[in-house]
């Protein structure tokens, strides 16, 4: 299709004051993460040792995975050893550890909520000081059974629930991950079009789930926005796309493979946020 050259230098324009903007955006944010940015060596050092002497448990599917290979890794590269259990059959038995396992099914939030309950309920619950799950980005789409909504409302009555049956474990919510979204000139000409960018709709889904989430235990419980992490390129700007001028998070291309999962730098990039929240929820505890 030839366009137009009224189209096509509108395009332009559109290009150029989208930039100027979202620059500006990144700029703002930047500054915003300054603190982030400051975690050194020595911190995550001593966030290693703390977390080496507790007790923790993590439900998740595949990019959970991933960030456990990222604790892996940097836990062999600061020399500081984490106990990481898959095999949580015998947890009775151990001290400290890090113990993880496949929840539920992907594409359906519901069964993860549960079995989440159901594996606190069947013994971990009686050994652990933390406990946090967490959702996959394909819980999350256009076509999928639940409501954003729903799936929400269904997590703060079982996690309410879960809170009064263990109330001296600290319960991390924790934000669902994200993928990468179109950008450039082919995204630009999509929205002239009037369609969506590959990647707009499903994380607009994400991004409102999260903030359902925010909203409702950011500042007030133990909060980890995953999804900002991933969002947060080296520098501290972020990855965002705006969309009737609502501005939304997505994957830092420069931290996955396949636009969804982690590579091993964004394996790492994750598992030191992660570590940096965990061991500031236990001191809080201690």
């Amino acid at each position: 299709m030839v366009y137009p050259i009224r189209k096509l230098i509108l395009l332009l324009f559109i290009i150029s004051s989208n930039s100027y903007g979202q620059d500006n955006i990144m700029s703002s944010i930047a500054s915003e993460n300054t603190a982030t940015l400051q975690y050194d060596d020595n911190d995550l050092k001593n966030d290693l040792r703390l977390l080496s002497k507790s007790k923790i448990f993590f439900g998740h599917q595949s990019v959970g995975g991933n960030i456990i290979d990222g604790l892996n890794m940097i836990s062999v590269s600061n020399q500081i050893p984490l106990k990481i259990l898959d095999d949580i059959s015998d947890i009775s038995s151990e001290k400290n550890f890090i113990a993880h396992r496949y929840i539920g099914k992907n594409e359906e939030p519901n069964l993860k909520i549960m079995d989440f309950s159901r594996m606190l309920e069947g013994g971990i619950g009686d050994h652990v000081d933390v406990a946090f799950m967490k959702f996959c980005y394909v819980d999350f789409k256009t076509d999928s059974k639940m409501s954003v909504e729903d799936v929400f409302d269904m997590y703060k009555t079982e996690f309410e629930n879960i809170k009064n049956q263990y109330p001296d474990i600290q319960i991390i919510h924790v934000t669902t991950p994200l993928r990468t979204v179109q950008k450039g000139i082919k995204a630009e000409i999509k929205k002239l079009l009037g369609k969506s960018p590959a990647g707009y709709e499903n994380n607009i889904l994400r991004n409102k789930f999260n903030d359902l989430l925010k909203n409702e235990y950011e500042g007030k419980e133990p909060f980890f926005d995953l999804a900002k992490a991933e969002s947060m390129r080296p520098d501290g700007t972020l990855e965002t796309f705006t969309v009737d001028g609502n501005v939304y998070y997505a994957l830092y291309k420069g931290y996955t493979y396949d636009r969804g999962h982690l590579n091993e730098t964004g394996q790492k990039a994750i598992a030191i946020k992660l570590v940096q929240k965990l061991s500031q929820v236990i001191r809080i505890n201690n």
